[in-house]
């Protein structure tokens, strides 16, 4: 108690000695918050922060300031602003982040959870007057005098020692601020917020920190690195990644979140992931993608491919042009090696069966994600259905493909095979979304849709070493997809093929004009026309390396059989039990059946229980293969999934 006691008057004298010291210091709300205001007239106010011990001076712009705000306060802050005629950038408001190990177990409180940043054309302190405004700081200059950036609320601060932290707890409690995360490669670094009630803004509370001689560094968090955007030279219209009203206001703005992710530094090196495009051929000689040295030509069936046209090439560039080498657009995996493997689709068997061809080569090649920006109005292929559970089931050293399908552009709500293929995500379905927010008009919808991506307008790489500015459709939403999946793997590669369907669904962005509905659907809530929401690159990435999953062999399905024969017309049955078995996990039984049958059932005995039956009713003839899966939960985390394959016949 009497170091604590110690600490507590050494933190108040220096607070003191600053207010004594410095004559131009602004109070803000309440007499014990610190200041660490240099220079300058209110016009042009200098600060500062440490770094190596030594003071660096830093210049306000004046009347403008970071903001945060509860989601839920949106629409009436934005309408107080515009009553009082106070200015605000549109595309400033962003879902609020901050990356590491979670330190809050949750509290919307300390980690702003369903928070959102705006800038304003407002002074910090006036900024404090706006009812719901829960945290305000100043811009800043950059060195060249022109661009500017915020003070967010976040700073770090370095421990001598790690059982220094009990003195950190200590004065984060004292100038009412928070320790929210930290980061598992620096283990004596945490990150704290500040909010309105906290002795100062992050700055300030940094420097205080710092100056009671404590702790090695502590540092204000700058976004200063959101100047540091994507060097190609079309970045800028590509609004799909970094929404700029280039079609107007909207907020929020339905980007993929391409920027957050990379500001967070959660964009991985993707060089070691192959993403297969399944489609009418990609340009292997352009200039702006990464190709695999593998490549088939499915007309000629030859390698390497010769035939290709724009289709595919676009497809490729929206997945994996390489970013920041100064030319053409960025790719959302810059780097990631593409195997182009072309096709001419026509709706016919033959056509269906060369797919699947292509679909078990790519996987025999090594693929990690296939990309289909394709699929068939007619029903269900035996032949396609074979080929998905081969990929599933062999690829990735048996962890299986991630398959991306996009669900067509029929303006229905009755999706092109394989994209409805039934069972949940052995195959991701990907509809589109215009800028606005709103479904694409073309895009197909419904039961079977997982997640819809940006489909209108979208910049990207075509034939002739050149580049377009509005390639549309599903097939441009399918491979935003494929991208971000690829760099979940680059980030974890240790998942499942149903654990990265898992992360992109429950991850996708809900801020869209549609109401999310409880269902049974894996993967969180969901609506017919987007499915689980918006593909949310910051989200997803975010969760793939904050998140551990067991792979799906920590599921086990013991007890059945794996062959039956009927023996005459009739049913034929089996049961298997799922383990481990706790009476808080949740069992999800599903099925698939391929081949000929009179009726098929998966059903566990009683509701959410570890046993599943599985019966099929057979006729003269008649045999096929059913596809018996259960997926296990706890509470919201995915514990593993185990599918066992079931022979029937005659």
């Amino acid at each position: 108690m009497k170091n604590s006691h110690f600490l507590l008057l050494a933190f108040i004298s220096l607070a003191l000695t600053m207010f004594s010291c410095q004559d131009d210091m602004k109070v803000f709300s309440e007499i014990d918050k610190v200041n660490t205001r240099t220079v300058g007239e209110d016009s042009e106010k200098m600060d500062y922060y440490w770094y190596r011990g030594e003071k660096m001076p830093i210049k306000q712009v004046p009347n403008k300031s970071y903001i945060i705000i509860k989601t839920s306060d949106k629409d009436a802050i934005i309408a107080y602003l515009e009553r009082e005629k106070i200015g605000y950038k549109p595309s400033s408001i962003k879902k609020y982040y901050h990356s590491g190990i979670d330190l809050t177990d949750g509290d919307e409180s300390k980690a702003f959870l369903n928070h959102l940043t705006v800038e304003a054309d407002i002074s910090p302190e006036r900024a404090y007057d706006i009812p719901g405004v829960v945290y305000a700081a100043p811009y800043y200059y950059a060195d060249n005098g022109k661009d500017t950036f915020p003070l967010t609320n976040l700073f770090y601060v370095f421990l001598n020692k790690t059982s220094d932290l009990k003195i950190l707890e200590e004065l984060a409690q004292e100038s009412k601020v928070n320790i929210i995360s930290r980061y598992e490669e620096l283990p004596d670094m945490y990150v704290l917020a500040c909010n309105r009630d906290s002795k100062g803004n992050a700055l300030e509370v940094a420097n205080s920190l710092y100056e009671t001689g404590l702790f090695e560094a502590t540092e204000p968090s700058f976004m200063s690195f959101a100047l540091a955007t994507p060097n190609d030279s079309l970045y800028n219209s590509q609004w799909n990644l970094q929404y700029q009203n280039q079609y107007g206001s909207y907020s929020p703005n339905y980007d993929i979140n391409y920027n957050e992710a990379a500001n967070a530094n959660l964009i991985p090196n993707a060089s070691n992931i192959i993403i297969a495009v399944i489609d009418a051929g990609v340009e292997l000689t352009h200039s702006d993608l990464t190709f695999h040295s593998f490549s088939w030509d499915g007309v000629n069936n030859s390698s390497p491919s010769i035939v290709y046209n724009s289709h595919g090439t676009n497809v490729a560039g929206i997945l994996g042009a390489v970013t920041n080498n100064t030319i053409g657009i960025a790719g959302i995996a810059s780097g990631v090696k593409i195997m182009s493997l072309s096709h001419f689709f026509n709706d016919d068997a033959a056509s269906q069966a060369k797919a699947a061809e292509l679909i078990i080569k790519a996987t025999n090649q090594g693929a990690h994600v296939i990309n289909n920006s394709w699929g068939f109005q007619s029903v269900f292929s035996t032949s396609l259905s074979s080929a998905i559970n081969y990929s599933i089931t062999n690829g990735r050293d048996g962890k299986g493909c991630i398959l991306v399908f996009s669900s067509g552009n029929d303006n229905s709500s009755t999706m092109r095979f394989p994209a409805r293929y039934t069972p949940e995500r052995r195959v991701i379905a990907v509809g589109a979304t215009s800028y606005n927010g709103y479904r694409s008009n073309f895009s197909n919808y419904g039961t079977n849709l997982d997640i819809v991506a940006p489909g209108g307008n979208i910049p990207t790489t075509t034939t002739g070493n050149t580049y377009i500015s509005d390639f549309w459709g599903t097939s441009a939403s399918t491979p935003h997809v494929s991208g971000v999946a690829a760099l979940i793997l680059a980030k974890n590669p240790n998942l499942y093929y149903d654990e990265v369907g898992f992360i992109l669904q429950s991850s996708a962005n809900k801020s869209l004009p549609y109401t999310f509905s409880s269902t049974s659907k894996e993967g969180g809530t969901w609506n017919s026309q987007v499915g689980h929401g918006l593909l949310n690159m910051y989200s997803a990435l975010s969760m793939a390396q904050s998140v551990s999953y067991p792979n799906s062999g920590s599921v086990s399905l013991t007890g059945g059989q794996t062959s039956l024969d009927s023996g005459g017309t009739g049913y034929v049955g089996t049961t298997f039990t799922a383990s481990p078995y706790n009476t808080s996990y949740d069992y999800y039984w599903s099925g698939s059946y391929t081949g000929t049958c009179n009726s098929w059932y998966v059903t566990p005995n009683t509701a959410n229980s570890p046993i599943g039956n599985v019966s099929v009713y057979l006729n003269s003839g008649q045999s096929g293969v059913l596809a018996l899966t259960c997926r296990v939960y706890s509470a919201t985390s995915y514990i593993g999934s185990k599918t066992e394959y079931i022979y029937v016949s005659y």
